[in-house]
């Protein structure tokens, strides 16, 4: 926010106590949900407040993916993962979106863990991406029980990049915001956010191989279910970003 601006908007004349030049900030006080992190262009995004599912999904019990009204990091609703206390599956929710030109992208989620940190279960996501000629596979994985933070490497397996991190003291109403930024140019990792907590995982590469199938991304989030039991992970405000600095 700047004070002293002059007294012009964008398009025409305005007169106020103080001027706004920044229009993200102006975004966040109208309720938009990329206010975590605001570099990058937002190309898509998903409250979960729509009274339909615009994503898909996958659950081995019914019901293990639904629009929930108990608990949401913002609105009146988010994504209720459940894996029902059956080991070894998992409860998924998929989003298909455009292609745009590769540069340095980024995905941001905001969930809920407080049912997980106490189990064996972890929560991770994917980002699959081919531009018709190059395929680039990325995502991270968070285990809160074992306080370990992955990255998905350039041969799809999960590496272990920072331990000892906390989750305790939780509250089931608590969110966090989790944001990965990948560069589809160079096959790199760039950083990797949680709340205030911010890594370079420029080192770090992911899968990005020759492709010629069709054009198509797909990010897909989603809990594990380790040990059997009957855990549960609300997730919300999805944003996909793109020209990240």
């Amino acid at each position: 926010m700047v004070h002293g601006a002059p007294d012009f908007g964008i398009y025409a004349p305005k007169s106020t106590v103080v001027a706004l030049e920044d229009l993200a900030e102006a975004v966040a006080r109208l309720g938009g949900i990329a206010t975590f992190d605001r570099r990058g262009d937002v190309i898509y995004c998903d409250d979960y407040e729509s009274p339909i599912e615009r994503f898909s999904k996958w659950s081995s019990i019914a019901l293990g993916v639904r629009l929930d009204t108990q608990f949401a990091h913002s609105g009146a609703q988010s994504v209720l993962l459940s894996t029902g206390g059956v080991i070894d599956q998992s409860a998924i929710v998929y989003h298909p979106i455009p292609v745009y030109p590769q540069s340095k992208h980024g995905i941001k989620i905001t969930a809920s863990l407080y049912k997980m940190y106490q189990n064996a279960s972890y929560y991770y996501l994917y980002a699959d991406h081919f531009d018709g000629a190059t395929r680039c596979y990325w995502g991270w994985k968070i285990h809160p029980k074992e306080e370990k933070l992955y990255y998905l490497d350039a041969d799809s397996i999960f590496q272990e990049f920072q331990a000892g991190f906390k989750w305790k003291g939780d509250k089931e109403y608590w969110f966090h915001n989790i944001k990965l930024v990948a560069d589809l140019v160079t096959g790199k990792y760039v950083r990797f956010l949680i709340n205030n907590s911010e890594w370079d995982m420029s080192a770090y590469s992911f899968k990005r191989v020759a492709s010629t199938l069709a054009p198509r991304s797909l990010m897909q989030m989603g809990i594990y279910d380790e040990v059997g039991f009957a855990f549960t992970c609300w997730q919300d405000d999805f944003v996909y970003t793109i020209n990240e600095p």
